[in-house]
């Protein structure tokens, strides 16, 4: 059973604080939360309970987040705390990391709040995968994206749009939470291996009525049955070979490193039998890099779930890569 914690939520926007609590109570549902209004609430709500998260909004009306964060950081020294403020100067976010806060700007979205979830711990791998890093990542995956949706364009004679919104990077345990809730029950997954300056397992996941959709749309309805059976099954593998080969052929142009991918594999089962982490032999705290993504095709929008999971030196690696390409385009 996942290990129950406990966020303090401290902004004086309402509006905000629902935000956060929807997205927590998404994939959290059973964590405890507190909401704070002021600095006031915050310092009486931190005097009387034990928090392993709190947010914190800098510009509040009675004071800032300079004002309270010593204070916080006294009563609640094991919490991990964040700041989500629209104030995004560097002078800003230097001070507070400083003070030993993690910066975040706002506006807040889901996978800000899920990386700032996964940053318990300095030598959680999700720690060192920052906001920064997951949206370079983002960005070349959209490239890979819109090559792979020209390469299906091709196949079905008309428009294939595949978009990306962003990449979370989340620990292995959050990772099976996120796509349990997001995919209960059987999930088809294609599994390709990659190797090179740094290495992992991807995976292509879709439920099974997204899976037929998808081979319907792609190779068209005549002749496919509506169970998943041999010749459906191949062509699942051959639509994700292309997407996920493309993706890894942008990243390797990009990056100037070469990566190679093994033969596509299909997994059938729930969300535990796809991340075996023993089969998968990735280390005992491996990182989840996971995008969600629609297909627009002509008839029918399709979802699926892209994740990558690395050991935590691989992530090392890709990080060093990823602030190589960062430098060298500045």
């Amino acid at each position: 059973m996942a290990e129950i914690k406990s966020v303090l939520i401290v902004d004086d926007s309402r509006l905000t604080r629902m935000i956060i609590i929807k997205i927590i109570k998404t994939y959290f549902e059973n964590w405890t939360i507190t909401e704070a209004a002021n600095i006031s609430q915050a310092l009486e709500g931190a005097q009387n309970t034990t928090f392993d998260f709190i947010s914190l909004d800098h510009n509040m009306p009675d004071g800032t987040g300079y004002d309270i964060l010593p204070t916080l950081k006294k009563l609640q020294p094991s919490a991990h705390i964040g700041i989500f403020t629209a104030n995004m100067q560097t002078v800003v976010k230097q001070r507070f990391e400083k003070l030993g806060a993690t910066f975040y700007g706002k506006p807040i979205n889901e996978a800000m709040i899920l990386n700032f979830l996964n940053q318990e711990q300095t030598n959680n791998p999700s720690t060192i995968f920052t906001q920064e890093h997951c949206d370079t990542l983002s960005e070349l995956f959209n490239i890979g994206m819109g090559r792979a949706a020209v390469s299906l364009s091709e196949m079905v004679d008309a428009e294939v749009e595949l978009t990306i919104p962003s990449l979370q990077a989340v620990d292995f345990n959050a990772a099976l939470s996120i796509l349990n809730n997001l995919s209960p029950g059987s999930v088809n997954a294609v599994e390709q291996c990659f190797h090179g300056k740094f290495s992992g397992n991807a995976f292509l996941l879709f439920n099974n009525e997204s899976s037929l959709a998808l081979i319907h749309s792609i190779l068209g309805e005549e002749g496919w049955s509506n169970e998943l059976g041999e010749m459906e099954q191949e062509a699942l593998k051959e639509i994700s070979n292309i997407i996920l080969n493309t993706c890894f052929g942008c990243i390797s142009d990009v990056l100037e490193c070469e990566l190679e991918s093994s033969i596509p594999d299909l997994i059938t089962g729930n969300i535990n039998d796809v991340f075996d982490i023993e089969r998968m032999n990735v280390g005992t705290d491996p990182l989840v890099l996971t995008l969600s993504m629609t297909f627009s095709l002509p008839s029918k929008e399709i979802r699926g779930q892209v994740s990558l999971i690395m050991t935590s030196e691989s992530i090392k690696r890709l990080i060093n890569e990823l602030e190589r390409f960062t430098k060298q385009s500045i």
